[in-house]
């Protein structure tokens, strides 16, 4: 809670109780004095999601968060990356998992070195803009 704490201010009661609950809503409940090494990448991936939670961000940019976890792991990121959609936070994801674009976006930005196609993801997530996309070197199957 830096805009709270400030930068030299040491977290108090409030900041701590946050933080907790953060991490019991993420499933690492009693685990805040462990030092982020000796967790998963999976865990890990958590973790900086409740970093953001406490914060209560108008906007989370997540850049592939899918990547390296196991399936226990995906899911509790697919509820909080819901959750923050549901508390009217934007959430900007960049990933190369298609599987995730399609389930769990609103909209989508196609960037391929260049601009490709931004829409509402059921008019815009579309086997022509995939090959737009990748350059023609994605086989889709509809």
């Amino acid at each position: 809670r830096y805009r709270a704490a400030g930068w030299v201010r040491r977290p108090g009661a409030e900041d701590r109780r946050k933080a907790g609950a953060a991490l019991a809503r993420l499933g690492l409940e009693g685990k805040g004095n462990r030092h982020i090494s000796q967790f998963s990448g999976g865990q890990q991936q958590r973790i900086f999601l409740a970093r953001a939670l406490v914060q209560e961000p108008r906007v989370v940019l997540l850049d592939e968060p899918f990547t390296g976890i196991d399936q226990e792991n995906r899911e509790v990121l697919h509820q909080v990356i819901a959750g923050f959609a549901r508390d009217g936070v934007i959430v900007l994801i960049a990933t190369h998992d298609l599987d995730e674009v399609a389930a769990m976006t609103t909209h989508v930005c196609c960037l391929a070195g260049r601009f490709v196609a931004f829409g509402p993801t059921a008019s815009t997530f579309t086997p022509e803009t995939l090959r737009a996309t990748f350059g023609g070197q994605l086989a889709v199957f509809a």
